[in-house]
C-alpha cells in the first residue's frame, strides 16, 4: 500500500503500509493506553495469523510457518505504519488504537446518520498538519470528530465498530502475508530501496506486487469466511492521507483500487455463500463493489482530487466535527443568524463561475463590528475569508482569499438584508471572473450542518 524508510529496521527486507507523508505524526496516545491494550491485539492478531496459517497449502504455509508478532509501543509509529520482513509481522500499538478509533467513529457516525466526510477530512487535517496546535488528547480520533465517549454503550455501534475493526485486522495481515507469498516480492524492493537505486530497479513491479499482495489477501479472506467490506474505508482513508503526494511505487491510486474491486467481483458468488445470508451477503458485496468504484472515479478526476486538497489545507478543528453536509460548512451563532445592520450577519449565496457550470455554495460570516469590513468565508468547503479594501461611489470591493488564492470582489454597496449583486474576478488568472451573488440567511432558516 504506501512504502517508506521506516525507523528502526533494515530497509532491505520490508515491505508493508508505511506513509512516506507525514509519518512522524507526533503521538495521540499515552504510554498507558498502548500498554493496556498491547496484549489485547496481540491476542486477536496472533488467532488470525493462525486462522490463516491453517488456510495454506503445506508450502506457502512453511514460508509463513516462523512469521512472528512485533507489536511495538512506539507512539509515533501511526496511522500506518504496519510491515512485514523476514521472519516478522510489525504491527504497532498506535497504528492499531488508531483503527480501532476511527472504525468506532465510522460506527457512531453512521448510526446516527450523519455524514462519513469527516473521517476524510480529518486524515486531510492530519496530512497538512492542521491539528498541530491542538493538544495530543485531542488530536486522537474520537475527540477530534465528536464522538461522545459513551458511543460503545449503543449495542448497534459496538457490533459495527468489532466488525469493522476485526475485518480491517484481517485483511492488512492478509495483504502483508500477500508479500511473502510472492516468488521473489523482496527483490524489486531491494533493488529500489538501493541507495542510489539500483538499475535493475522497477516502480510497476513494486506496483504490481502491491496489486498482487491486494488479491491475495482477497482469496485469504475467502479461505477463511471473511468479507473484506472495510477494504473501502482502509483505501479511502489512505487516500486522503496520501493527498497525492504519496511515494509512487506505492500509491492508493484508481488502477490500484479497481484491481482490489475486480479481484473481489471475481469471486463475489463465493464470498456470498461463505456468509451466513447469501442473498444478505450478495447485496453487500454489491455495496462494498460501489463503494470501491465511487473511490476509484473520484481518484481518477484530478479536479475532484485538488478539491479535496483544497478542502483538507484550509480545514480547522470545528470543521471536524459531525455534520449532515458533505463538505465543511460555518457554524453561525444566534447573534450572527439574528444581525440585521448591512455587513453583518450570516449570508449564503453563489458564486458563478461559467457559462453551464453549476455555481458554487457559498456562506459568509462576517465580523461583529460592520466597520471591519472582514467575513469568513466557505467557499464550495474550502475555508477562507475577506477583507474590504476600498469604497469608491457606493461601489464597494473586498479581497477574497480562498485556500490562498486572491480574487478581488465588488458589490454596489455593503450587502445587507436586500439580495446584493456582485462581480469576481482572480488576481492570478484575470480571464477568471463571474457573477457573484449574497442574500442574507433567515434567522429561521434550518442551517444543515
Amino acid at each position: 500500500m504506501f512504502h517508506s524508510i521506516c525507523r528502526g529496521m533494515g530497509t532491505a527486507a520490508l515491505l508493508g503500509l508505511c506513509v512516506g507523508a507525514r509519518a512522524d505524526q507526533p503521538a495521540i496516545y499515552a504510554p498507558s493506553v498502548l500498554a493496556e491494550w498491547h496484549d489485547e491485539f496481540r491476542d486477536v492478531l496472533s488467532g488470525h495469523l493462525a486462522r490463516y496459517r491453517e488456510s495454506l497449502s503445506p508450502g506457502d504455509r512453511a514460508q509463513v510457518e516462523l512469521l512472528r508478532l512485533y507489536l511495538p509501543q512506539d507512539g509515533e509509529k501511526w496511522p500506518f505504519q504496519f510491515q512485514v520482513g523476514y521472519g516478522m509481522l510489525e504491527m504497532p500499538v498506535a497504528s492499531l488504537m488508531f483503527l480501532k478509533d476511527m472504525a468506532m467513529a465510522e460506527a457512531w457516525l453512521k448510526t446516527q446518520q450523519l455524514s462519513p466526510s469527516t473521517l476524510s477530512d480529518y486524515m486531510g487535517a492530519l496530512r497538512h498538519g492542521r491539528l498541530s496546535g491542538v493538544a495530543p488528547a485531542r488530536r486522537a480520533p474520537l475527540a477530534a470528530l465528536g464522538v461522545p465517549a459513551d458511543a460503545a454503550n449503543d449495542p448497534l455501534v459496538l457490533e459495527r465498530r468489532n466488525d469493522t475493526l476485526d475485518k480491517l485486522l484481517l485483511f492488512l495481515i492478509a495483504h502483508e502475508l500477500g508479500h511473502l507469498l510472492q516468488p521473489g516480492a523482496l527483490e524489486p524492493q531491494r533493488r529500489c530501496q538501493h541507495k542510489p537505486p539500483l538499475p535493475s530497479c522497477s516502480h510497476e513491479a513494486l506496483r504490481a506486487s502491491e496489486r498482487a499482495a491486494d488479491e491475495i489477501a482477497v482469496v485469504l479472506m475467502l479461505r477463511v469466511g471473511f468479507v473484506p467490506n472495510p477494504a473501502a474505508l482502509l483505501f479511502a482513508l489512505q487516500a486522503r492521507y496520501q493527498d497525492g503526494d504519496a511515494a509512487p511505487t506505492h500509491p492508493v491510486d484508481a488502477d490500484r483500487v479497481l484491481a482490489l474491486r475486480n479481484a473481489i467481483d471475481q469471486r463475489a458468488d463465493a464470498f456470498a455463500r461463505a456468509t451466513r445470508d447469501p442473498v444478505q451477503g450478495l447485496v453487500r458485496l454489491q455495496e462494498l463493489s460501489k463503494s470501491l468504484k465511487d473511490l476509484a472515479d473520484g481518484l481518477a478526476d484530478p479536479g475532484l482530487v485538488k478539491h479535496q486538497s483544497a478542502i483538507a489545507r484550509t480545514l480547522e478543528p470545528e470543521d471536524l466535527l459531525p455534520r449532515h453536509t458533505p463538505v465543511p460548512t460555518l457554524r453561525p451563532g444566534l447573534s450572527a443568524r439574528f444581525a440585521s445592520a448591512p455587513g453583518t450577519g450570516y449570508h449564503r449565496g453563489e458564486l458563478h463561475v461559467g457559462p453551464g457550470a453549476e455555481p458554487l455554495d457559498m456562506q459568509v460570516l462576517w465580523a461583529a463590528s460592520p466597520t471591519t469590513g472582514t467575513a469568513q468565508i466557505v467557499l464550495n468547503g474550502i475555508r477562507g475569508h475577506w477583507t474590504r479594501s476600498v469604497t469608491t461611489g457606493g461601489r464597494v470591493t473586498y479581497v477574497m482569499d480562498v485556500g490562498g488564492d486572491l480574487y478581488d470582489v465588488s458589490f454596489d454597496g455593503v450587502p445587507g438584508e436586500q439580495p446584493v449583486e456582485g462581480f469576481w474576478r482572480s488576481r492570478s488568472d484575470p480571464a477568471a471572473s463571474g457573477r457573484i451573488i449574497l442574500r442574507r440567511a433567515s434567522p429561521l432558516t434550518r442551517i444543515k450542518v
